[in-house]
């Protein structure tokens, strides 16, 4: 790694550290007296901000030829998590995942969140006389397999969707619309397979009456 790349590296890590380390002090200022949203907002930046640090440093360990672990550890964060761990163990959920949801407004996973956005942008555009079609919500929902009320509501929750995403150029479709469609799609069906998959093995793990 040359000396450019490791200052790059060392400062990136440091920005990391702090970023994380505000983003828990809001947590810890203002779970009395912020509101639900308010609440919902530093608790998501602040998961956001300890798994950027976790996995940078997860990183560092596993590939040692990009210069090594990073210094210093991350012990704060890392005993933040576990913390967090040690009530799970035991069943008590801290308040700061019951404040992820504090304003009764699920989240989405990135890819998910990334192909919903495309959605919004074909919509976006068709409002901006960009691209012409007179049912874009019905355009969206053959794409994505989904009912009208869904793209309706995701629709109404725009901002928190397309926040800090790139729009995506009206050039770019109907082929990235198509896409996204399918891929949201696609993940929707291996989630469902998955908990199918896990209701199954719980099924058969059940004592089976005599």
């Amino acid at each position: 790694m040359s000396d450019d790349a490791g200052e790059n590296r060392a400062l990136r890590w440091a920005r990391l550290l702090h970023e994380e380390s505000e983003a828990f002090e809001r947590v810890r200022r203002n779970q009395v007296t912020a509101s639900p949203a308010q609440r919902e907002n530093f608790a998501r930046e602040w998961f956001a901000a300890a798994n950027a640090v976790l996995m940078m440093y997860l990183r560092s360990i596993v590939a040692l030829h990009e210069g090594g672990p990073l210094v210093p550890a991350p012990g704060d964060v890392i005993g933040r998590a576990a913390r967090l761990m040690e009530g799970f163990s035991v069943g008590v959920v801290p308040q700061v995942v019951d404040d992820i949801n504090a304003n009764g407004r699920p989240g989405y996973w990135p890819g998910e969140r990334r192909d919903i956005a495309v959605a919004l942008d074909y919509i976006r555009h068709v409002e901006t006389g960009a691209i012409v079609d007179r049912k874009p919500n019905v355009t969206v929902h053959n794409a994505f397999d989904v009912d009208r009320t869904t793209v309706q509501n995701w629709a109404k929750d725009r901002e928190r969707i397309c926040a800090g995403l790139p729009q995506a150029p009206a050039e770019c479709f109907p082929e990235a619309l198509e896409h996204a469609g399918g891929q949201y799609q696609f993940n929707r069906t291996e989630s469902k397979k998955e908990r199918e998959n896990k209701k199954t093995k719980k099924l058969s793990k059940a004592p089976k009456k005599p």
